[in-house]
């Protein structure tokens, strides 16, 4: 009976320490963008800012309710891959090492972009998740560093 009970608190323990959920809101940073936001009456929105100085055009849509991207992302880390894309693993580790970081946000910006369906959702410039990726990015070791981390969101910033 007792070797059942630590087996018991041993797979317990081992499951929670896989970030078997994203509920942890401390771990899920806000997008720091608002949507519908049109200073350029364009029909377009404003997303961070890019290079020029200027907001990124976003759709309008984005970014999406925040409890619709947190339902998907738990769905994704539940499922251990993007649901709306299969082919694209998800990993929600807990931690504070850049490893576990550098997951986390790979999960944001995969479920972010694959939200609707496979490529359809919204791009990472209507939250400032790019920006943290890059942050991240740049203090990881190279073999944690995603092809396109550090070079496709280098020149975006918020203001």
């Amino acid at each position: 009976m007792k070797l059942a009970t630590l087996l018991s608190v041993i797979v317990t323990v081992a499951v929670a320490s896989t970030g078997a959920d994203a509920d942890d809101p401390s771990l899920v940073p806000p997008f720091g963008v608002v949507r519908g936001t049109d200073v350029n009456g364009d029909g377009a929105c404003d997303g961070v800012y890019g290079p020029s100085g200027l907001p990124v055009t976003i759709p309008c849509f984005c970014p999406p309710d925040r409890q619709a991207f947190l339902d998907s992302l738990n769905a994704n880390v539940a499922a251990g891959h993007v649901v709306n894309k299969p082919t694209i693993a998800v990993a929600w580790p807990t931690g504070g090492a850049k490893r576990d970081q550098q997951a986390r946000i790979e999960a944001l910006i995969d479920t972010l972009q694959n939200l609707n369906g496979a490529g359809v959702g919204c791009p990472v410039e209507s939250t400032n998740f790019g920006i943290i990726e890059d942050l991240a990015c740049t203090s990881a070791p190279a073999d944690l560093r995603r092809s396109s981390c550090c070079s496709s969101n280098a020149a975006l910033n918020l203001k």
